[in-house]
């Protein structure tokens, strides 16, 4: 039995862009680091521009060379994922939930009215009627 929900033995099949949007992709990407600098009034990246060049040659005539490096690509990207996604969750639940719990707690704030009031008669909630019962009718 495993200690958590996830079962990272399994092969996950993705089938991916394809091989033309991925070297469009990438060549477009090439482009904007190649251009960047000028914003910075600095000169052009040549070699992000040749780069960018020749991979929108090859995405457009003869997309199926990209197919290796497009596969490589897919699974550098689901390893970062498997690899990243509990790190990420563990941040975001120590550095948000966890204090979030604390303050409230501090506070003795009961959000969710959970505490038992051995006083209370019930724990119904009165509400008002909000409108005719009519309305509640072919809802949808």
């Amino acid at each position: 039995m495993s200690a958590t929900h996830e079962d990272f033995g399994r092969e996950v099949h993705r089938s991916g862009p394809s091989d033309r949007n991925f070297g469009l992709v990438i060549s477009a990407a090439f482009l904007i680091i190649g251009i960047l600098p000028l914003r910075h009034g600095k000169p052009v990246r040549l070699w992000g521009l040749a780069l960018s060049i020749a991979l929108l040659g090859i995405a457009l005539l003869r997309p199926a060379t990209l197919k290796a490096l497009n596969r490589v690509w897919m699974k550098i990207g689901l390893l970062l994922g498997k690899a990243l996604n509990p790190i990420v969750t563990a941040l975001l639940f120590f550095l948000v939930f966890t204090p979030a719990g604390i303050i409230l707690r501090w506070m003795r704030k009961d959000l969710l009215a959970l505490q038992i009031d051995p006083g209370a008669e019930t724990y119904w909630i009165d509400r008002t009627a909000s409108g005719p019962v009519s309305t509640m009718a072919d809802q949808f």
